[in-house]
């Protein structure tokens, strides 16, 4: 589970658009992929944080309340874990992925999924917040928790592209697709990393894979008019 987009969020401003919208697309729990995995609170703690997460999405203002009220009564973990995502989704995104890392590193922070979830929570927390470099970071921790995890790798290209260090994006996402190539997000992200690097030919195969899998996404389109402008300028359109 990753945090509901936080609004108002500022966008980075030195990316593309398509770039903006693929960092975007990770924080929304119903495009996400990535399982919770099994943790050690009691269950009556595991469901009262299901419930703060929850409510993250509907009215952050009071998952807030509840994560302050909640941890100044000594719940610990779980507690400060609702406190975080509630930060996020308020819109406090360096406070929130701050208190993520701190989770993570924390002595009860629990098996290595957990933890590597809380880094991948802070890590996209840190890309919406203009920060790819620390997102990057917290990913590259979480992997080496949970190495091969396909959520992980995804959002490590998106770190990467949006740190534009394109060959290392591409070598990543040639990866993921090699193993799973029905991924649309996947193919419109490698088509940017091409028309980045001049591989106009490999941009195009890519976009149009793109629109044949999801048709109706608009960000396929974009993607598909910067690599034709890209081609006709001869180098990667603003």
């Amino acid at each position: 589970m990753k945090f509901p987009c936080p609004k108002p969020f500022r966008v980075l401003k030195s990316v593309s658009p398509a770039l903006m919208a693929l960092a975007v697309v990770w924080c929304n729990p119903a495009l996400s992929r990535q399982a919770a995995p099994a943790i050690d609170w009691q269950a009556r703690d595991s469901a009262r944080l299901q419930t703060c997460l929850a409510m993250t999405e509907t009215d952050a203002e009071a998952a807030y309340e509840e994560g302050l009220a909640w941890r100044f009564s000594g719940g610990g973990q779980p507690a400060g874990h609702c406190l975080a995502a509630a930060l996020v989704a308020r819109g406090s995104l360096e406070d929130g992925a701050a208190m993520l890392l701190a989770l993570a590193n924390a002595p009860d922070g629990g098996p290595d999924p957990q933890r590597a979830l809380l880094l991948s929570k802070a890590a996209n927390a840190w890309m919406l917040a203009g920060d790819p470099d620390a997102a990057l970071a917290a990913i590259n921790r979480a992997l080496e928790l949970a190495p091969g995890t396909r959520d992980l790798l995804t959002d490590q290209a998106v770190a990467l592209a949006l740190l534009k260090r394109w060959p290392e994006a591409q070598n990543v996402l040639d990866g993921l697709i090699a193993e799973n190539g029905r991924d649309a997000v996947l193919f419109r992200l490698r088509a940017e990393t091409g028309l980045q690097l001049g591989q106009y030919d490999a941009a195009d195969r890519d976009v149009e894979a793109a629109i044949r899998l999801a048709p109706s996404e608009i960000d396929n389109y974009v993607v598909r008019g910067r690599a034709r402008e890209a081609r006709r300028l001869r180098r990667p359109p603003d």
